[in-house]
């Protein structure tokens, strides 16, 4: 990494201060592992740098501080057409990395966290599994079906788009066997369809997410033999982060809830409207468990209740996995409904009632899905009921904040009121980083659930990460128990996962220089080498600069590349070329950006990587896509090879205006069945002869898939290319 040593004065411009890119973790690969083993895996994201520092949650696992740039292979897939192609697109870096998972760690997830010093990223799922785990070797174009061993977990991913995993397992008439993906759960953006077929190649079964749940199926295998398993996306999407835990069992689907903590609890009997007196009867406080096990069914519990004394009844059924869309009521004893409450979206997946009687006496507690049609063994649910005292839970929305030197943020917190308890609540914030503030009285009002608390860091702010810890306190009242209100604390917990107690803050450097260009539009020839002139706002900052494709795209590159240069400390002004591949399709408007990296050092001695990508349209380099300047053209897009002689292609190649020179043709493949050695067509000459041998005795027809690529040199010794597609068959 280039580095420059300024000084403060220099960063602090008028006191006006440029945007920080703020790194963004896109996915891990594998997403986990078995306990007592060791696993190497990547961390994907963007604005990552050559290095980031790393933090994982939960004990028993064990991973680097520090993690690394390794190889981001990029498989481009199946070209997307117009309007496609015009897609915003991510290229994730990946980071190598490395977890030491011990024999008895607890199974389940761990949060990673990673840090550059322009901030943290929200957190990613690492899963501690039990079973023998593999790892997806992926390679570019199609793949064959691989054979496994039950039980297993499956690490993979469906990359590119229209990627099929395809797994084959041996199984005997009569087996039962269990496939269950984990994907959506672990916040990545795979929509998986999995499909199990017989020997035959007939379906036996499929599954395919639905309602951001990831799909399970289990089946008793009616036939001997391999069966297939496939794995997809349901939308024929793909990408470097849709990756999937695919696990393989011969138990069948475990649809039960997980344990309570919530006091004393029950199972539901099968029977849908009780005896009032003898069935169905939960104490209060308690928790009743139950299935909505088939469509149009509708359970009902019976509750003693007394006038005045308020109860509260909370359904968990989505945020337990279940994919029932809970409507409970409360009914009186002749089954008039009181009130009612239904799934909804966003924060409030499942319902809760708030209910205080007016009598005393016995009601009914109704639970049914919101859609009749639906229902299931695995449409589990968890009533709950409880007599709250007055009291409250502190959340807050995000893990983390990122708060830009001399700039604001803001963190939202929400209040859960219990009971009766409807006063002020007072937050203080321990912790904060040197030159961040927060107002002096922060406090939720009488009645209020909802707080932004804006954060504000001086220009002199340390660039350093933080660790709050978040509180909040109240009066509450305790009648009948004592005239007298109580004191009460609360931490604040994330949201999403209360295991997460502290809020974790990075005080972000700012980036002191920006990557700008003139709106400029150009036709280019596909395959041929586009440079785009660009001027560096420096603000004062005069170091090296490293320039390359941005992390972050506003289109799809299909293809596109470009390398990665440095700009030296006394230079503002800087041509980038950039590589259209010959394969583009033409007529379409290709947008590239551009991003900047460098190494500022504070006058303590401390170096900090920043970031600027070019998304502003000005600043990106906008080509519409032309036909080629060079052609290569074959008789036949297929060849025969034998074991007893060369197969002789003849090649064509044609030069637009301006190319006059030798064009060198090379064959590549991904197979060893074959070998292949380059030609150069001279100037003078349009046709030449590319020459396969077989490289050893095949026992079966093989087909290889071949890509011949022609190069050329321009009027200013940049290459121009071509490309054709072939197969060659390999005959015994």
């Amino acid at each position: 990494m280039n580095r420059f040593f300024p000084s403060v004065a220099v960063l602090m411009l008028g006191g006006s201060l440029l945007q920080a890119d703020p790194p963004v973790a896109s996915h891990l690969f594998p997403a986990g592992g078995q306990r007592g083993t060791d696993v190497s895996f990547h961390v994907g994201g963007l604005n990552l740098n050559q290095q980031c520092e790393m933090e994982m949650t939960g004990k028993g696992v064990t991973v680097p501080k520090l993690v690394t740039r390794t190889a981001s292979p990029w498989f481009e897939g199946p070209v997307l057409p117009l309007p496609e192609s015009q897609r915003q697109e991510n290229y994730p870096r990946s980071m190598a990395a490395r977890a030491t998972i011990d024999a008895k760690a607890e199974p389940g997830d761990r949060l990673v966290f990673l840090r550059t010093s322009q901030g943290f990223t929200l957190p990613m799922r690492f899963v501690v599994g039990t079973l023998p785990e593999i790892v997806e070797t992926e390679v570019d174009g199609e793949e064959p079906s691989r054979e496994v061993k039950l039980p297993l977990t499956i690490n993979g991913r469906i990359f590119p788009r229209e990627d099929v995993d395809t797994w084959a397992v041996r199984l005997e008439a009569g087996q039962i066997f269990t496939a269950m993906v984990d994907s959506e759960r672990l916040g990545l953006p795979l929509e998986a369809k999995i499909v199990l077929r017989d020997p035959a190649g007939a379906t036996v079964a499929e599954a395919v997410n639905k309602g951001n749940r990831d799909p399970k199926l289990s089946v008793t295998a009616k036939v001997s033999g391999t069966h297939t398993i496939t794995i997809t996306d349901a939308r024929g999407d793909g990408g470097p982060a849709y990756v999937y835990r695919l696990t393989l069992t011969n138990k069948p689907l475990d649809t039960s809830l997980p344990p309570s903590n919530d006091g004393p609890s029950i199972q539901r009997t099968a029977t849908e409207n009780p005896d009032p007196v003898r069935g169905n009867i939960l104490p209060l406080p308690g928790v009743g468990n139950g299935s909505i096990g088939k469509p149009g069914q509708i359970d009902r519990w019976s509750v003693i209740a007394r006038k005045n004394q308020p109860i509260d009844i909370e359904l968990k059924a989505r945020s337990l996995d279940s994919p029932l869309l809970g409507r409970i009521a409360v009914q009186d004893a002749n089954g008039k409904e009181i009130v009612t409450a239904e799934a909804g979206s966003g924060e409030q997946l499942d319902p809760v009632i708030k209910w205080t009687p007016s009598t005393d006496g016995l009601f009914f507690i109704t639970v049914a899905d919101l859609f009749p049609r639906r229902g299931g063994a695995d449409y589990g649910y968890r009533l709950r009921l409880s007599n709250p005292l007055p009291d409250f839970d502190l959340t807050f929305a995000s893990p983390v904040l990122n708060i830009v030197r001399g700039a604001n943020a803001n963190l939202k917190l929400s209040l859960v009121r219990k009971g009766s308890f409807n006063g002020p609540v007072k937050v203080t914030i321990d912790g904060l980083p040197n030159g961040v503030t927060i107002p002096k009285e922060v406090s939720f009002a009488a009645g209020q659930n909802s707080l932004d608390v804006q954060f504000q860091s001086v220009a002199s702010s340390t660039i350093a990460p933080a660790k709050l810890t978040i509180t909040g306190t109240a009066l509450i009242p305790m009648t009948p128990f004592t005239a007298m209100p109580l004191s009460i604390s609360h931490e604040a917990v994330w949201k999403e996962s209360h295991e997460i107690s502290t809020l974790r803050m990075m005080v972000a450097i700012p980036t002191p220089f920006k990557i700008a260009g003139d709106y400029e539009l150009k036709l280019i020839p596909r395959g041929t080498v586009y440079v785009r002139k660009y001027h560096i706002q420096r603000n004062g900052f005069n170091g090296p600069i490293d320039i390359e494709l941005a992390d972050n795209q506003a289109r799809h590159l299909q293809g596109v590349t470009g390398p990665r240069i440095t700009i030296p400390g006394d230079k503002s002004d800087f041509d980038y070329p950039l590589t259209l591949p010959s394969w583009m399709e033409t007529g379409r408007t290709s947008r590239t950006c551009v991003m900047g990296t460098a190494t500022v050092r504070e006058a303590d001695g401390s170096e900090h990587v920043v970031n600027f990508s070019s998304r502003e349209q000005n600043d990106q380099i906008i080509a519409v896509v032309e036909p080629e300047r060079l052609s290569l053209r074959v008789e036949n897009t297929t060849a025969r090879l034998t074991n007893n002689g060369p197969a002789v292609m003849p090649v064509t190649v044609r030069r637009g205006i301006g190319l006059a020179g030798p064009v060198e043709v090379v064959a590549e493949f991904r197979s060893e069945a074959i070998t292949s050695a380059k030609i150069v067509v001279d100037a003078k000459l349009e046709t030449g002869q590319i020459v396969f041998k077989s490289s050893s005795t095949v026992k079966s027809l093989t087909a290889v898939s071949v890509i011949l690529r022609a190069t050329t040199k321009d009027e200013q010794g940049r290459a121009v290319t071509a490309e054709q597609s072939l197969t060659v068959y390999v005959v015994p």
